[in-house]
């Protein structure tokens, strides 16, 4: 079962790991030109439902994913998808939004109570 929670900012557990997925994707240009990179399919898998897949095999379940407003909803219908057809992992899914491209993971410098979020050391 994969838990979302859409800039929630009260989690029980800290988050261990922060998958930055914001960008443009500009390097992806000749391959994709309509997704953000981390829902391209390599062998008809996105590489996020591999990314979060992997993390709940090593034993990490609080993953917080930090994209840009703009592509809020394709990552929500993916987030939904992933949870169909995963249905035995179990993870706590934060969606961190930035609402301006703020760099790479930017939104820990936008709004501290992101980095409070994190433990200590984060993947």
């Amino acid at each position: 079962m994969l838990n979302i929670k859409n800039n929630e900012f009260k989690c029980k557990d800290k988050i261990e790991v922060l998958i930055a997925a914001g960008g443009l994707g500009t390097r992806m240009k000749p391959v994709n030109n309509t997704l953000p990179k981390s829902l391209v399919s390599i062998n008809k898998i996105p590489i996020l439902y591999r990314q979060l897949n992997n993390l709940y095999k090593l034993g990490y379940k609080n993953i917080a994913i930090s994209i840009n407003k703009s592509n809020e909803e394709i990552y929500l219908q993916y987030l939904k998808d992933f949870s169909k057809i995963y249905s035995h992992v179990e993870l706590n899914v934060y969606i961190f939004i930035e609402n301006d491209r703020l760099g790479t993971l930017g939104i820990l410098y936008e709004d501290r109570r992101y980095y409070e979020l994190l433990v200590d050391t984060f993947i």
